[in-house]
């Protein structure tokens, strides 16, 4: 099972990827939770479970995607383009009113904006287009 959430290699549905991120955001919600409830206990332990949680999971959402890509015949490298255009928002958004002043702040949101509904909509798209059935290349 462990294995199955680092493997870069093979195929996965639509179902799948689903499920996935749907268990993510359940698990999320209780580390939140727990956080709040076990904050008062021990703060240096939350802090050290959520980084754990969080960067298993950014790891194995990363490899189920990049399964999902492979089941529509698209490379993995489709997903680092997609992340690029989200950071490249996220930059923008928080960078960019600093050096090119105030009267263009509008263009840098609409674009910081309209990245990050992109990079939304790809991921939803990647719960309806589904799988390619004869010969993939992954």
């Amino acid at each position: 099972m462990f294995a199955y959430l680092f493997s870069f290699q093979g195929r996965s549905g639509r179902f799948s990827f689903f499920f996935f991120f749907i268990l993510w955001a359940l698990l999320v919600f209780g580390l939140a939770l727990g956080s709040i409830l076990m904050g008062v206990v021990s703060p240096a332990f939350t802090e050290m479970a959520a980084i754990a949680v969080v960067l298993t999971m950014f790891v194995s959402s990363l490899a189920i995607t990049v399964r999902r890509l492979h089941d529509l015949d698209l490379t993995g490298w489709v997903l680092a383009f997609i992340y690029f255009l989200w950071f490249s928002g996220l930059a923008v958004l928080f960078y960019g009113p600093t050096y090119l002043g105030p009267d263009m702040q509008h263009v840098i949101y609409a674009t910081a904006i309209s990245t990050q509904v992109f990079v939304s909509v790809f991921y939803m798209m990647l719960l309806i287009w589904p799988a390619k059935d004869d010969f993939n290349r992954f």
